[in-house]
């Protein structure tokens, strides 16, 4: 699939600041992309790039295979949704939605039909004179969906726009956003510090920390094979876990662990080396009795109910990791102080770049 957008080493800096470190990616045309990570990580300011209200002091960008930096933002095939979404408060509904085509000159006798198309779509025809002071935050976002979208961009691009929005609702529009995405088939790119929002809309995500890309890819690779601790710790919980390589075999590795040996693959690491392992918190195995079945022994020392879950802190020796169980089979399983037996499968451990 042709990209939409493509750069290659990006770079922008503040003073002593790299905000964005040499930033290389391809976005493929209708692609719904994420870019996650903290504040300060790089991500808006690249999103200010590709809508041209930044201008990088290196590298490339292409938009639809063509030289971007020298287009000034007007002429440039995006739009961009802000999180305050910057409604214009003497305008209705309507009025705000038409505003870009009466600065585009577009003929006075489509500038309607367009807006109720687009207002259909985003569900905010009964809007249309209304002011912004007389609806809901979730219905500024569509608003502000909608003004981007009668311009007909090639991409979209978005900043935290549901970020000012109470977590119900935020949950709604996800979904809502994501449909709305398959149905324009527009390419979609999406900033956010919310792992679980980028895991919910995303085709992929890009995890970006200090100005550079740690790892790219769909959520389920990204979220089940971190490649850096950084990716691990901040897409969701994990543990990390120090073992040291026993012997290899090809590109297997015969790790010693604190929960006993296990299988590996990876390229690198001879016997001896000391490497790190992540483990997410449900893929833990916990039984009744310290030597139940098998495992190591453990002593619960934390349990933390979370609904559908229930989250506990197990202490192994000198170590004390996280672990989760779905509350389907009822609640109260293990209390504070059980000794349980702990295993952990070796197709759930994922070595980690150092």
């Amino acid at each position: 699939m042709s990209a939409a957008i493509e750069t290659q080493n990006l770079t922008r800096r503040f003073g002593a600041v790299a905000a964005l470190d040499g930033v290389s990616l391809s976005i493929a045309k209708g692609e719904f992309f994420s870019l996650l990570g903290p504040s300060g990580c790089g991500k808006t300011t690249l999103l200010r790039i590709i809508a041209g209200l930044e201008t990088p002091d290196g590298g490339t960008l292409q938009l639809n295979g063509n030289d971007a930096l020298g287009v000034p933002a007007h002429r440039r095939p995006v739009n961009t949704v802000f999180q305050s979404y910057a409604l214009f408060p003497h305008m209705t509904v309507a009025e705000n939605v038409a505003f870009g085509l009466k600065m585009k000159k577009v003929p006075r006798t489509e500038i309607p039909k367009r807006v109720q198309r687009v207002m259909e779509l985003v569900d905010i025809a009964g809007l249309s004179g209304r002011r912004p002071s007389q609806i809901s935050g979730g219905q500024k976002q569509r608003v502000a969906l909608a003004r981007a979208l009668v311009n007909e961009p090639e991409i979209l691009l978005l900043d935290e726009p549901l970020g000012a929005l109470d977590l119900k609702l935020r949950k709604q529009l996800q979904i809502e956003l994501r449909q709305l995405q398959r149905r324009v088939g527009i390419t979609f790119v999406y900033v956010t510090h919310d792992q679980e929002e980028a895991m919910a809309m995303s085709d992929r995500i890009a995890v970006m920390n200090h100005g550079r890309i740690e790892q790219i890819g769909p959520p389920d690779q990204v979220y089940d094979r971190p490649g850096t601790r950084f990716t691990a710790e901040f897409l969701g919980s994990c543990n990390i876990l120090e073992a040291t390589v026993q012997s290899r075999q090809g590109e297997t590795l015969l790790v010693k662990t604190p929960f006993g040996e296990a299988s590996v693959n990876w390229a690198g690491g001879a016997g001896g080396d000391s490497v790190l392992l992540t483990v997410r918190p449900e893929n833990f195995l916990l039984r009744e009795g310290a030597t139940a079945g098998g495992g190591v022994c453990g002593k619960v020392v934390s349990i933390v109910y979370n609904g559908s879950q229930t989250h506990y802190e197990i202490q192994v020796s000198e170590l004390t990791f996280k672990a989760v169980l779905v509350n389907a089979h009822g609640v109260g399983k293990f209390q504070v102080g059980d000794e349980v037996a702990v295993s952990v499968p070796s197709a759930a451990l994922r070595m980690l770049q150092t």
